[in-house]
């Protein structure tokens, strides 16, 4: 769908032009967006030829982008308590993937802390992002494993880490906040709260909106110190990045230190009502379409206009029943929002997941239908650029904590312009970009909707030239040349033009329809209760029928129905009367379950 340019890396490296969006430093003049997925733990660390036939597939999926995650933990010794030399067996793994992503065009992007194991001679305590504010041998722990990763020669590529022009950034420290992590050891916690009693002396101000402003400025310092480090010491040309958890307000001045502004959210993420991480598992059955397309919108604040805007990490989670929401809504809001990338996360956990067919779990696509061809609308949508972005761009002001407390959040009505136009926020003393207007009470878009989102109807619409999409409980949903009539229950439909055509005159096309997908034996104690996923890697595609219609002036298409390998299972009746082509979408039409079709003429 979108043509691969490889090697990576061979027009330099990823910078940002004015308009924050990235381009490459030896072709200033030449643009590009990102999708990609996660690979999680032990899926970084595969033998040679597992590493070549997934390079292969995710090339064959679209993918243009990978992210490395959950992976410092196994580039050391995971048995000693800070370790920062790295293992030569795991390392020469991980060397020869990204050597394979980027000889096949999959730029890399990754993160300089996870989880690796760390253990502070001062305190006794372990994890090292609470500590990196208050605790030198936290930092020197950082520097050193930083140091040791990104200086080593990798044997594939010729390159050390630090000089590949493959990467498209990295994350200091995956979800640093420290609003959010301050308190996660009750030792550490106590050493916040001595250090904050001896800096509030001589301040105004009530305790809540002080401890904020400590945090802040400790978060600065740190973020100082590290961008230093990696830039000057080390010399590092790779774009810099990191807070991307947390949506508060005024974490955008503190985004302002960095090259672009990265976020992570989830629709329906597992929750866990009993022990972390293990069954039961509570299930948010919600729509995202019905709160207002939630994801993506909370993150749509946190742009710094100027800069370019990435997510590496979102999901629709399983076993939501409305997940099959997700690829309109990301694939459409990120290409309105005009975007640099994003990430679903994840593929796999693990190797298993990539060697085999585990069943299936929350996060992995590896083995899950539904987010692959969710995957190919985002392709559409936001890769390709089916859909142009907004011209609106509004940017909201935050003030300095000592300037009237700013709010932790942004007005609702501020964050909602977002279904319709290009918005961000920005430190209130700075310049806004050419083209930017800031954000007043009352502010409305002038330009007409382009995505129809209808939270009370719980239906979602979007039109393109070459790309159509309708999501709808039931019943019926015109686009403009999509139409869906009778649908038998919740279902998104999507229509993709495949030779750059428009869709009435393409003579081929890929349609999806997805309704819900559930692995066999899964066991519920109600429905938002998961009490196993099942046994059986074996899926269950849930039956559903709808009349798809386009508008056809010419020759009538042969519908193919596809397995999920892409072949042909078998050919649909389709119909021609006064400029419509018709035909029935069934899941269940064929054995294996059908979800997609191709027209062709």
């Amino acid at each position: 769908m979108v043509p691969q340019d490889a090697p990576a890396g061979q027009y330099g490296f990823v910078r940002s032009n004015d308009q924050g969006e990235f381009v490459f430093g030896n072709a200033p003049g030449k643009k590009i967006r990102f999708y990609g997925a996660n690979l999680c733990f032990t899926a970084n660390f595969l033998d040679k030829a597992v590493a070549d036939k997934l390079v292969e597939y995710l090339v064959r999926m679209g993918y243009n982008a990978i992210r490395f995650h959950h992976h410092d933990g196994r580039l050391v010794d995971p048995a000693v308590s800070d370790s920062v030399k790295l293992n030569p067996e795991t390392l020469d793994r991980f060397d020869y993937l990204f050597a394979q992503c980027k000889k096949h065009g999959l730029y890399v992007t990754t993160d300089l802390y996870v989880n690796r194991n760390f253990k502070s001679p001062a305190t006794g305590c372990y994890g090292l992002k609470a500590q990196l504010p208050i605790d030198e041998h936290a930092m020197e722990s950082w520097k050193d494993f930083v140091r040791s990763w990104m200086t080593h020669r990798n044997p594939y590529t010729g390159l050390t880490w630090g000089e590949d022009p493959a990467l498209i950034s990295l994350c200091l420290v995956n979800e640093d906040t420290l609003s959010a992590n301050w308190s996660a050891n009750p030792k550490v916690a106590a050493l916040y709260r001595s250090k904050f009693t001896e800096w509030k002396k001589g301040r105004e101000g009530d305790d809540q909106t002080l401890f904020r402003e400590f945090l802040f400025e400790l978060q600065g310092n740190v973020l100082d110190r590290q961008i230093d480090f990696v830039k000057n010491e080390l010399g590092l040309k790779t774009m810099i990045t990191s807070l991307n958890w947390i949506t508060d307000a005024p974490l955008t001045r503190l985004r302002e230190k960095l090259d672009l502004v990265d976020m992570h959210q989830y629709f329906s993420h597992p929750t866990f009502p009993e022990k972390a991480w293990q069954m039961p598992i509570g299930v948010d059955q919600g729509s995202s379409i019905r709160r207002g397309a939630s994801l993506p919108r909370e993150m749509m604040p946190t742009r710094i206009f100027g800069k370019p805007f990435t997510v590496t990490e979102f999901n629709f989670c399983n076993p939501n029943r409305f997940r099959a929401e997700g690829g309109p809504l990301m694939g459409a809001y990120a290409a309105l929002q005009n975007w640099g990338g994003l990430w679903r996360f994840c593929w796999s956990h693990s190797d298993a997941g990539i060697i085999r067919n585990p069943g299936q779990n929350s996060f992995d696509a590896s083995n899950d239908p539904m987010q692959q061809l969710s995957d190919r609308i985002i392709l559409a949508l936001f890769l390709r650029g089916d859909l142009a972005p907004s011209k609106a761009k509004i940017s909201y002001p935050v003030a300095p904590f000592s300037k009237n407390s700013p709010a932790m959040s942004y007005p609702g009505d501020f964050a909602n312009l977002g279904l319709d136009a290009q918005i961000g926020s920005h430190a209130a003393e700075r310049k806004l970009p050419a083209g930017v207007v800031c954000w007043r009470p009352g502010m409305k878009t002038q330009e007409p909707p382009r995505i129809r989102l209808d939270r009370k109807a719980g239906t979602l619409a979007v039109s393109t030239p070459l790309t159509e999409t309708a999501t709808l409980p039931a019943g019926d949903l015109a686009v403009k040349k999509l139409r869906v009539k009778d649908a038998s229950k919740f279902m998104t439909a999507a229509a993709i033009s495949l030779d750059g055509k428009p869709l009435t005159e393409s003579d081929s096309i890929l349609v999806i329809h997805l309704s819900n997908i559930s692995q066999s034996g899964a066991g519920y104690g109600s429905s938002t209760l998961l009490c196993a996923w099942g046994n059986s890697p074996e899926l269950l595609v849930e039956r559903c029928t709808a009349t798809l219609e386009l508008e056809c002036p010419g020759t009538p298409w042969r519908v193919a129905a596809l397995a999920l390998d892409g072949s042909e299972t078998g050919e649909v009746p389709g119909s021609l009367k006064n400029g419509v082509f018709r035909f029935t979408a069934d899941t269940t039409a064929f054995p294996g379950g059908i979800l997609a079709y191709h027209l062709s003429r």
